[in-house]
């Protein structure tokens, strides 16, 4: 699954968006409070103290909040920053989760929706190519048993034959020649079922194009 420009940008949007309206309530807060604070300062220094212009200034305390400010700003940047790195962690922890058994689906945070998804989605085409993997697997390995069955069935007949022309050198000719048809058949599937043997095991090394043919069931 792709995700698409607008999907893309979704999470850098919603953290730029939070970062903007933190700082500008922010700003708002301490530069409005300064301005208020300052028109209080001066008229309670008006109405108390006698030249109190002398060694007051309502810039005094627009440096003060600009430091503030400052300060706001860069704890908003770290902290914007540790929440991208816990997003890079809490990616890192999902990935490594793709391939443990014993979780079936693997949870983010909201922001993290398409990520998880895509991830989820992953995670079980994984499985699902390792679960048909290992049922190629054996069913390769049942094919080759029951075909070495299939081997084993004429060999043992050609064996019994021979041995029965070998073990009597005065049987009739033609009780002779029917055992040697007999075993010269055995012999001839013998030899196909070794070919189809090798069929299969070139067919797990390279490509083959199969060819379809008629055969009379």
């Amino acid at each position: 699954m792709k995700l698409n420009k607008k999907e893309k940008n979704y999470l850098l949007s919603t953290l730029f968006k939070g970062y903007v309206i933190q700082c500008a309530i922010c700003s708002v807060l301490i530069f409005g409070g300064t301005f208020l604070l300052g028109i209080m300062a001066e008229e309670i220094l008006r109405k108390y103290v006698l030249y109190y212009y002398l060694y007051y200034r309502t810039v005094y305390l627009y440096i003060v909040a600009v430091i503030v400010w400052g300060g706001c700003i860069i704890y908003m940047t770290y902290l914007l920053l540790k929440k991208v790195v816990a997003y890079v962690y809490e990616v890192q922890a999902a990935t490594g989760k793709m391939f443990d058994q014993n979780v079936s689906y693997i949870e983010m945070s909201p922001e993290l929706s398409e990520i998880a998804a895509n991830i989820n989605q992953l995670k079980q085409e994984a499985e699902s190519n390792a679960r048909l993997a290992k049922e190629n697997e054996q069913r390769k390995n049942d094919l080759i048993m029951y075909l070495a069955h299939d081997l084993k069935t004429p060999l043992t007949s050609i064996v019994a034959y021979l041995s029965m022309l070998d073990s009597h050198p005065d049987m009739p000719q033609e009780q002779r020649e029917k055992y040697i048809r007999i075993a010269m058949e055995k012999s001839i599937r013998l030899g196909e079922l070794i070919n189809e043997f090798f069929d299969i095991t070139r067919y797990n090394l390279q490509n083959i194009e199969l060819e379809p043919v008629e055969i009379n069931l």
